[in-house]
């Protein structure tokens, strides 16, 4: 009989050790990724496929999407700042911001752009809004 307990004590050691480790390996895998979510490399490569898109859709010359760039630029760091920040107060900071830069984005746009421009952001604000 002793042999028998021993073998449960050992068969259960091992199913709680693999569900530790199991637990461990999924909290390591989601730290990972909420690093990468919030790293400035995914930042950096948001802003610059929202130019890319920008300069597609609107067909942006040159000078405007060097101007629409320091725009960008110019609010990156408080943009992060607020994203982070945006966790805690859902979302309002960043919104704001987000709405001050369009409107110097929109000052760059001659008028059939600024048209294009506020249509692209009425169907983003219905998207993130679920309708």
């Amino acid at each position: 009989m002793h042999s028998r307990h021993y073998a449960y004590v050992m068969l259960l050691s091992v199913f709680v050790l693999g569900g530790l480790t199991g637990a461990a390996a999924t909290y390591g895998v989601a730290q990972m990724k909420l690093a990468r979510l919030v790293s400035e490399d995914r930042s950096e490569m948001r802003e610059l496929r929202r130019l890319n898109a920008l300069t597609r859709e609107l067909g942006l010359n040159e000078r405007q999407r060097q101007s629409v760039r320091q725009i960008v630029d110019g609010y990156r760091d408080e943009r992060e700042r607020r994203v982070r920040k945006m966790f805690e107060s859902c979302g309002r900071p960043v919104l704001q911001l987000k709405d001050t830069m369009d409107g110097e984005i929109a000052r760059v746009l001659d008028a059939e752009q600024r048209a294009r421009f506020e249509a692209m952001r009425e169907r983003r604000r219905k998207f993130f809004q679920g309708k």
